[in-house]
């Protein structure tokens, strides 16, 4: 089947670049146009943040019922709606925050979007639903749980994610845009090469174990 994939590309590539095939604990790669580099994750990036709010439940840091504002206490006597008080970390998780729009999407930042402060810019926010109540893909929901992190932990979600996952997965030091404030964006903006892409599939797959080291807890 990978070899029918790999003929079906070599007649009629629709812009694959390049494909990795994992088997029997071996990496194999195809580079088909570009020589191996990062590439831009874009949404790929919001499984490393979701993995480091996992991380930082099993230290105890956080639970999923955390609310956003009980760590961001100094934007309380801005919020215009009530409502965003309910907010949890697990609401986060699930794109159910609320707020009921696709925010800090990728053309909405190039135009100054939240700018300068995207805690700010969402808290403040008039919301749709009651948190919970329905799901809206959206970039600021996973970037608010970023912020989470780095809030609780009390370090930068680059450094987090790189001592708890980077790190132990062997991928270095990625590239990583960041907002205004200089967080990591945690809805897009990681660059990373397709194998490190594929080592946290694996990881999954592996039940939150990599070469025998637990990295986050089965659950």
């Amino acid at each position: 089947r990978f070899n029918s994939l790999i003929e079906a590309l070599n007649k009629d590539n629709p812009g694959v670049e390049s494909i990795a095939l994992w088997k029997d604990g071996e990496m194999k790669r195809i580079h088909r146009y570009t020589p191996q580099k990062p590439r831009l994750i874009y949404s790929h990036t919001k499984s490393f943040v979701a993995t480091a709010v996992g991380i930082a439940i099993d230290e105890g840091k956080l639970t999923l019922d955390t609310k956003i504002i009980d760590l961001f206490p100094e934007y309380l006597p801005y919020i215009t709606d009530e409502r965003v008080k309910d907010i949890k970390l697990s609401h986060l998780l699930t794109m159910s925050s609320g707020f009921g729009s696709a925010l800090l999407m990728s053309s909405n930042r190039r135009r100054d979007e939240g700018y300068p402060d995207y805690v700010g810019f969402m808290l403040k926010r008039e919301m749709k639903y009651a948190p919970g109540e329905k799901f809206v893909y959206s970039n600021a929901d996973t970037h608010l749980c970023g912020c989470m992190v780095q809030r609780a932990t009390g370090t930068t979600l680059l450094k987090y994610a790189h001592d708890k996952i980077f790190a132990p997965l062997d991928m270095g030091f990625p590239a990583w845009e960041t907002d205004p404030d200089g967080v990591a964006f945690g809805g897009s903006g990681l660059y990373l090469d397709i194998t490190d892409m594929m080592k946290l599939g694996i990881l999954y797959l592996n039940k939150g174990v990599w070469n025998g080291e637990r990295v986050v807890s089965e659950k």
